[in-house]
């Protein structure tokens, strides 16, 4: 929606296929710092909540006995999906994303069965 609206507004340069599918060839130095800035501070909080992540992903129940609260950790996970979906959006594109994020679960899915 938001891509629609800004696709109606005059004197913004709007680049939808740059979006959906994205273009490495416009990645520059500043978005390269960005990058690696960002995936360095989520790769960080990520080994920092890992073992409070995994006991509640696991074991909700037991983690919550354990004193933790699952979920904080869920929020906090999601809230690091967000912002690598964010910072990856530019290179591979929305629609790459999105088939990195759903075709490995709907797989483990399947063979789970």
């Amino acid at each position: 929606v938001g891509l629609v609206v800004m696709g109606f507004m005059t004197g913004l340069r709007l680049d939808l296929f740059g979006y959906l599918f994205g273009d490495i060839l416009a990645v520059g130095t500043n978005d390269l710092i960005l990058i690696w800035g960002g995936g360095a501070v989520i790769l960080a909080v990520l080994l920092r909540i890992w073992r409070p992540l995994l006991a509640a992903t696991v074991a909700p129940d037991v983690a919550a006995a354990e004193g933790m609260n699952p979920a904080r950790q869920r929020l906090i996970f999601m809230l690091l999906l967000a912002g690598v979906i964010a910072i990856a959006m530019k290179i591979v594109g929305i629609l790459l994303i999105t088939a990195l994020l759903i075709i490995p679960a709907a797989a483990a899915r399947r063979m789970a069965r």
